[in-house]
Formats: C-alpha cells, sequence, structure tokens
C-alpha cells in the first residue's frame, strides 16, 4: 500500500509494509531532507515478502 506523507514540509509517497521488522528510509531521501543520521552497526530488516535488506543508521 503506499500513500502520502509529508517530512520537513516536503511531500513524500510511503510505502506500508504490514510484514516488515522495521521501518527505514532510502539514502537518498536522507540526503534530499539532511535528516541527521545516528551511526549503528549493520543490520537486517525483514520484508513482508521474505526478503532481507541490510541497513545501518538511524534517524
Amino acid at each position: 500500500m503506499k500513500l502520502l506523507g509529508k517530512i520537513k514540509g516536503r511531500e513524500i509517497v510511503v510505502m506500508m509494509d504490514s510484514g516488515a521488522s522495521h521501518n527505514f528510509i532510502s539514502k537518498k531521501l536522507v540526503g534530499v531532507l539532511q535528516l541527521e543520521v545516528d551511526e549503528t552497526v549493520k543490520f537486517g530488516v525483514f520484508l513482508g515478502d521474505g526478503g532481507r535488506v541490510a541497513c545501518q543508521g538511524m534517524c
């Protein structure tokens, strides 16, 4: 499911994945919005389709 949302007054598309283990945002969007990122160790995020992506950092 895709929804419209806003971060820092900028309209974005939010993809809802009720089966995912975490929420995440693309590095590109973090850069565009100039969001602060706290570095973390790398961790895996499980997606609703059973896939997995590697992530690092928290906004």
